[in-house]
């Protein structure tokens, strides 16, 4: 017997061993690695891949290319241990470097290798050769001017650009690069108004393969696809995308580079904001003459229908199965209508991800049953016009009551049994909130912190340098001296353009002549020289008063006299015009640097401290792990946990952070449990925070339908009422950000009030100056209000299921009226462990503390 046992585990290791060998055998992989686009005269590599080790290679037909070099195999074998667990990964590669000679595209043949005596084959590569563009590329030595308008491209694609409506198209965000890109920020995603969305790819890795664009050689990646159905006929504008890419450049130098400096080069940061251009879809009408069975279905379809039983008692449950799938607008397709026979039952109908409608039916009489042909019917794209699927006779056969009972006839209803109107089952809270969570610490009420006072205090300095540089900007222009201070370098600049020309030209006397107007010109504007006083001496003491070295103010006057000494000299050498020509170019810059040297530095000073209180303004986002609870809770929610749920969403309240969207989907959860008086409490505090969300509203009048006490409340003026709803139009931030806009906006019209050329002008910007004054002192207004309702916990909702309001604070008082769980009242006072609270209608009285929950 032992015997027998050391056998079986031979064999059976033994037959583990081959498999895995059979199984590692049939995993052979052979393929080719090779960019889609290079330029002409540009080299590259195309490596061919095995996970084996062949015994021979065949190389590849290689024709429209030079081979500089190869194929050169290496190999390469890797040995992990995980856990305990063995892992060995073994490579080899053939690798050719290649030159593209001729524009077109090419294919390079299958290369092929014998593994065990097995011939593998890869797949051919295919090649676009294009021109060469001229530009370098990729290397990161580019300067932050040199990233041009067309070395990052955002751009949106479209499938199509004209189609019906419902028929569905493909829309691909992708990013075109010609420079390195390290990241991303401030990334805003296209919206698609009109249109049914799907996000049909999100990769969460970017990776870049090579393009031609219009025959230049981008690095282009997926951003995101989607899939787009348009819901409304006409011409449907997709808004812009853009995003800001981080560039990581490296500065250049204008010594001479050593070999170190590549360890050492000094890179900077360059932001560059990109978006792409909005898009326009027509979309034509469905024509006319659309069957009755037509619910929007527009594609190409097919539609199956049958019974899960043909065969059962009276009162025992089956269900009509309808499956439809195909191409189109599936997502969209809504449950055909059937018509059953007055003896069945039906529920509602459930729909799975695939289109499936299962329609729950219990037959309440016996008989031999023909449901009509199910019909479904859908506009054919290709065939434009419109198809009708139909199921065919459905039959079913209901014999006598399961379990001996009393049968009926299918046509009459027993004594006893009372029509009654079918209940809807569709009423629910809306759904949860699963987008951005908005949370903060501390007040999240946006309006009075100090983030809002530093905007508006930000605003103000704004106005107040416009309004200074404005004034300098009229009052430098009114100096004629002043002007050609400022034009000196243009000028100047402007003439030795022309003396470059003449030097090309070699032009000799006329260069030397365009030189010396230069250095004279620039003098006698930049130091407010008159003609009559341009002489050696005066420039010379000029530049001493200016502050200027005297190693360059020696150099200036040398060049002064060499071009005079030139103009009247015989030819020199072609070089020393250059050298003279550098020598002037230079000592203008340097001249102009020393002379605006100190304002720069002030303009410098000015932006890093509107950087620096830009910066203070920011407030703290939520953290990683706020936001790991946040999305962990809405998945719960979404499989039905709402206790999980419920406990994700409590730590992140416990922990300091507050928002609507979290307020919202907190009571949406209690909800869910069964806790109406919770539900109401937390829908009311969403309300508080944002009083313009008609989701909360909407959800807190359908569980104030669950509680039991109707009261009702004393009408207030019609006038309080508008101006309540009116401020509830927008949330306190809303109104907050409205304000600083029109404070802007305000502060704009006061700079064109106070500069315009023409009284109309003026009047115009003053009366719109008012108007927007008076939006402003109003939306600063609503924000109060609302950030004052917030602050102000002066109600609360009853949380005992039944709760009695005395006469005193005191139990001994008398019970004057009874509240039950979810009923809203107003504090009045606190004495103790007791509350007067208010009902709508007027009624006083004293409530215990614990039975009570404030909003």
């Amino acid at each position: 017997m032992k015997k027998i046992k050391s056998q079986m585990k031979r064999y059976t290791a033994l037959l583990l061993f081959l498999i895995v060998g059979l199984t590692s055998f049939a995993q052979v992989s052979f393929h080719a690695d090779a960019p889609r686009v290079v330029e002409m005269d540009e080299s590259f590599r195309i490596v061919f891949i095995s996970n084996a080790d062949p015994s021979s290679f065949e190389p590849p037909a290689i024709n429209g290319f030079d081979i500089l070099a190869g194929p050169t195999s290496s190999r390469m074998s890797s040995t992990q241990i995980i856990n305990g667990k063995r892992s060995e990964s073994f490579e080899v590669s053939y690798t050719y470097i290649l030159q593209a000679k001729t524009t077109g595209k090419f294919t390079i043949s299958a290369a092929t290798i014998i593994v065990d005596g097995k011939r593998y084959t890869s797949q051919p590569v295919s090649i676009e050769v294009v021109k060469a563009s001229g530009e370098k590329k990729g290397d990161g030595s580019s300067s932050a001017n040199s990233i041009g308008s067309n070395d990052i491209l955002l751009r949106l694609s479209l499938s199509k650009t004209r189609v019906v409506k419902g028929e569905p198209l493909v829309a691909t965000l992708k990013l075109y690069t010609k420079v390195p890109i390290s990241g991303f920020e401030d990334v805003k995603f296209p919206s698609f108004n009109g249109f049914w969305s799907q996000e049909l790819e999100t990769p969460q890795n970017i990776e870049f393969v090579r393009e031609n664009v219009n025959g230049t050689i981008y690095n282009a990646a997926v951003l995101r696809r989607y899939n787009l159905i348009p819901q409304q006929t006409g011409q449907i504008q997709i808004d812009p995308s853009e995003l800001v890419c981080i560039v990581q450049i490296r500065n250049q130098s204008t010594t001479p580079r050593s070999v170190f400096d590549d360890f050492f080069s000094d890179y900077q940061t360059v932001r560059k904001r990109i978006s792409a251009p909005s898009s326009r879809i027509n979309v034509d009408p469905l024509p006319s003459g659309a069957p009755s069975s037509f619910n929007g279905a527009v594609g190409e379809f097919r539609m199956q229908a049958s019974f899960t039983r043909d065969t059962l008692n009276t009162n025992e449950a089956l269900s009509l199965i309808i499956k439809i799938n195909g191409t189109g607008n599936i997502n969209l397709v809504e449950a055909p209508k059937v018509e059953f026979p007055a003896d069945f039952e039906q529920y509602d109908v459930k729909t799975s991800g695939n289109k499936e409608f299962e329609y729950p039916l219990i037959p309440r009489g016996p008989g031999q049953f023909v449901i009509a042909p199910v019909e479904f019917s859908y506009y054919d794209i290709a065939k434009r016009k419109y198809v009708t699927l139909k199921s065919g006779d459905l039959k079913v056969k209901v014999g006598g009551e399961a379990g001996g009972g009393k049968s009926y006839s299918g046509q009459m209803l027993p004594a006893g049994v009372n029509k009654q109107a079918v209940r809807s089952l569709g009423d629910d809270v809306r759904y949860i909130k699963t987008g951005a969570s908005g949370l903060s610490k501390g007040n999240p009420m946006f309006f009075g912190t100090f983030s809002y006072l530093l905007s508006l205090l930000l605003i103000f300095t704004a106005w107040f340098m416009a309004r200074r540089i404005l004034d300098k900007h009229i009052e430098r222009n009114r100096d004629v001296a002043g002007v050609k201070n400022r034009k000196a370098e243009k000028v100047a600049k402007g003439r030795l353009k022309i003396a470059e020309g003449l030097l090309k030209q070699n032009i000799y006397s006329a260069f030397y002549e365009e030189l010396y107007k230069a250095l004279l010109g620039y003098a006698s504007d930049k130091f407010s020289l008159s003609p009559a006083d341009l002489s050696r001496e005066k420039i010379k003491d000029a530049l001493s008063v200016a502050g200027i070295e005297e190693s360059v103010t020696s150099e200036f006057m040398e060049l002064m006299d060499s071009c005079e000494y030139a103009r009247y000299a015989p030819d020199s050498a072609e070089g020393e015009m250059e050298n003279n020509y550098k020598k002037a170019m230079k000592l203008i810059t340097s001249l102009e640097g020393r002379k605006s040297g100190k304002s720069g530095v002030k303009m410098r000073g000015a932006l890093l401290l509107i950087f620096l209180l830009t910066a203070l303004s920011l407030q703290s986002a939520e953290t990683p792990d706020h936001r790991e609870l946040w999305n962990s809770g809405n998945e719960k929610y979404i499989q039905g946990e709402f206790a999980s749920a419920l406990e994700n969403y409590l730590k992140i309240e416990e922990m300091g952070y507050s928002s609507s969207q979290l307020t919202y989907n907190i009571g949406n959860t209690y909800f869910k449990l069964g806790e109406n008086g919770k539900a109401i409490l937390y829908f009311e505090r969403t309300l508080k925070l944002d009083p313009s969300d008609g989701d909360a509203e909407r959800n807190l009048a359908l569980a104030k339908e669950y509680t039991l006490d109707k009261i009702e409340s004393v009408p207030e003026f019609i006038l309080t009422t508008w101006i309540r709803e009116a401020g509830y139009v927008f949330s306190s931030n809303g109104w907050a950000m409205l304000s600083l806009v029109f404070a802007a906006l305000f502060a704009l019209i006061m700079l064109l009030f106070r500069y315009a050329t023409t009284s109309r002008i003026r009047k115009t910007s003053f009366i719109t100056g008012v108007v927007v004054l008076l939006f402003a002192v109003v939306s600063v207004l609503f924000a109060w209000n609302q950030k004052s309702d917030f602050t102000t916990h002066d109600t609360a909702i009853i949380m005992k299921p039944v709760s009695s309001v005395k006469s005193s604070p005191d139990n001994s008082g008398k019970t004057l009226f009874i509240l039950h769980e979810g009923t809203k009242v107003k504090l009045l006072e606190q004495i103790g462990g007791w509350q007067r609270v208010e009902l709508p209608d007027g009624r006083q009285g004293w409530i215990m503390s614990v039975d009570i929950e404030i909003i």
